[in-house]
């Protein structure tokens, strides 16, 4: 592999603040040397050279909640990842083992761990359930076990007596559309419950899709009591409300469901002020025609595409004013890590080459029709995005380049 050096780039998470551009050295898989104006003459003729002028490098994205359905591949799944600045995905689905283990995790179920004692080959970062619902002595003994193996318990949000076979948020909205719907307070009584056992057992957890104020605002206040806990959210819930779903349009259908404006409103400070740890796509691709419009609402799957969008709709938040580059990264690259314990978290000698090179202002317009996913089910098809990722590198290898 020939060595890469980034020539002129502004760097985000570097330790040591840095007032002016400089260069980037990648060897091997490996960052090795970070300074201003690494001589030409001092590397390899086999050197390649990329400018990056006015552009930023920064760790690459790892995506907490990504599906693979049909007619979704792990190629095309890989090839959007790339597209999108993504070098490594935390599987909601099962793991095959065809699949590039390299870049896919699938967390071992804990009632595997549980019904086995917990042999050595379950021993995790991360433990999760799959399934519901669960009795409470199920879940108390999935918390500690959890707790035994010093794994983080990954939890869905949402109480399943209330969201089953549920389309919309209660509302005056979608009464008037005759949608079947759950109330959002039911996220927070979820939320809650697993807030207590995770007290009650001493267990770390992490809470999948965040979605509403009352349960952002249980985990900010178990927080500051010094309870090790960890959530994430996705774009369509600090960008989108429910009169997103006034034309019954199914690509605008989620799981959970889009909440009112309060809510996205306490999503976006929540990322803000760190309650929300992880903004990752939800990428969810299902099958509908080109133009997404073919399917009943109700009756339509939910869910959407969204490795090739999650950069840029995330960094609404820095043009918006919410979060500072540093700190957008700290949610889309740096925390993921932290939270798989992974041994080097930013940009430095020695790290491995997982980076990105990316524009913060470059202007888009999202078409579907274009995504190397096999679907098209995206809910921003058209609009005009801000930002985008020029290259991906993983161990310096370079996956992408626009």
């Amino acid at each position: 592999m020939s060595p890469v050096l980034f020539k002129n780039a502004t760097l985000l998470t570097y330790p040591e603040a840095l007032d002016t551009p400089c260069d980037l050295l990648i060897e091997n898989d490996q960052i090795t040397r970070i300074a201003p104006n690494i001589a030409a003459e001092s590397l390899p003729p086999e050197t390649q050279f990329i400018e990056a002028k006015g552009h930023y490098v920064a760790p690459s994205l790892i995506d907490f909640s990504v599906a693979i359905t049909p007619p979704e591949t792990s190629s095309t799944t890989l090839q959007s990842a790339a597209v999108g600045g993504i070098t490594h995905s935390i599987l909601t689905t099962p793991l095959s083992p065809s699949l590039k283990t390299d870049f896919f995790t699938s967390f071992p179920d804990v009632r595997s761990a549980y019904q086995h004692d917990a042999p050595a080959n379950l021993s995790a970062p991360y433990l999760k359930t799959e399934g519901h619902p669960f009795s409470l002595e199920e879940q108390s003994a999935f918390f500690a076990t959890a707790h035994n193996l010093g794994a983080r318990l990954h939890l869905s949000s949402q109480e399943a007596f209330f969201s089953q076979d549920k389309v919309a948020t209660s509302s005056a909205l979608a009464s008037k559309l005759g949608l079947p719907s759950t109330p959002a307070a039911s996220e927070a009584l979820k939320v809650e419950q697993s807030l207590h056992l995770a007290e009650i057992f001493q267990t770390k957890i992490h809470l999948q899709s965040i979605t509403t104020r009352d349960a952002i605002e249980a985990i900010r206040r178990a927080k500051k009591s010094g309870l090790d806990v960890t959530c994430d959210t996705s774009p369509a819930y600090f960008i989108m409300n429910e009169i997103d779903i006034s034309d019954l349009d199914p690509r605008m259908k989620f799981f959970p469901p889009l909440r009112d404006d309060t809510d996205r409103q306490a999503v976006c400070q929540g990322i803000a002020d760190g309650t929300i740890d992880i903004i990752c796509s939800d990428h969810t691709p299902v099958a509908f025609d080109k133009s997404g419009k073919d399917t009943n609402f109700i009756d339509a799957p939910a869910g959407a595409v969204g490795l090739e969008t999650l950069f840029a709709l995330s960094l609404r938040l820095y043009h918006d004013g919410y979060l500072s580059l540093e700190d957008l990264f700290a949610r889309l690259a740096v925390t993921p890590r932290k939270i798989l314990r992974t041994k080097n978290t930013q940009i430095t000698v020695g790290a491995p080459a997982d980076l990105v090179i990316f524009d913060k202002d470059l202007l888009w317009r999202v078409n579907a029709q274009n995504f190397n996913t096999s679907c098209w089910n995206t809910p921003f098809e058209n609009k005009p995005l801000m930002g985008r990722i020029l290259a991906t590198y993983k161990n310096g290898q370079n996956l992408y380049h626009l």
